[in-house]
């Protein structure tokens, strides 16, 4: 006969699941996020067409097929970008974008300190956050992931070619990370429980 207590494990490995399978969905969007609403749709709004898209090794414009990795996991490619400047804000806008999100997702953690699933998928988003930080490694000397990746650093190179010098462009990546852990770790870190002013005055005659 089943009771409440065999069925307290099952609950927990369904609650366990669900979360993994958010924190798994959400962590694998910020490629896609990248080249879809960073490149693309920027390089659309200034003027371009998308000739060519690839995800995850397989492209799906200009022509559906496997293409590989070899030029990393993701790829959009434009034409028809009126202006230089145009173009450098388009491959800025990659990186750009997924921080964003991710800076959002730590300030309602921050503010709000959600339970349950919105706050595992809130956790999954700032990780977001690594996208400007490790595409930004390269402008230092190291390779996109330390030990591999490219030692190209586009959101680096696009800043420097906007006119951001580029010591600046990598102290506001190093802070602006440091402010999305910082929040990150204020919004896990339980509140104080003080009791409310109230409560400490004396009662009302």
């Amino acid at each position: 006969m089943s009771g409440p207590g065999k069925r307290r494990p099952l609950r927990t490995v369904f609650t366990v699941s669900r979360h993994l399978a958010v924190a798994l969905a959400l962590c694998t969007l910020p490629i896609p996020w990248h080249e879809i609403v960073g490149h693309g749709f920027v390089g659309v709004l200034c003027g371009g067409r998308v000739t060519r898209f690839q995800l995850f090794g397989l492209q799906l414009l200009p022509n559906f097929a496997w293409v590989g990795i070899q030029e990393g996991l993701g790829v959009c490619d434009h034409t028809g970008i009126g202006s230089r400047w145009c173009v450098h804000l388009t491959d800025l806008a990659g990186s750009m974008s997924t921080f964003i999100v991710a800076a959002l997702a730590a300030y309602l953690l921050w503010r709000f300190r959600p339970r349950g699933l919105t706050f595992t998928a809130l956790l999954s988003l700032t990780l977001w956050a690594t996208d400007l930080l490790t595409f930004t490694l390269p402008s230092f000397g190291l390779r996109r992931y330390i030990w591999s990746g490219t030692r190209y650093s586009e959101p680096y190179e696009a800043a420097v070619s906007l006119g951001i010098p580029g010591l600046l462009f990598q102290a506001f990546v190093l802070a602006a990370f440091s402010s999305v852990a910082l929040m990150v770790g204020l919004a896990v870190v339980p509140r104080s429980r003080e009791k409310p002013v109230s409560a400490c005055l004396p009662p009302r005659v």
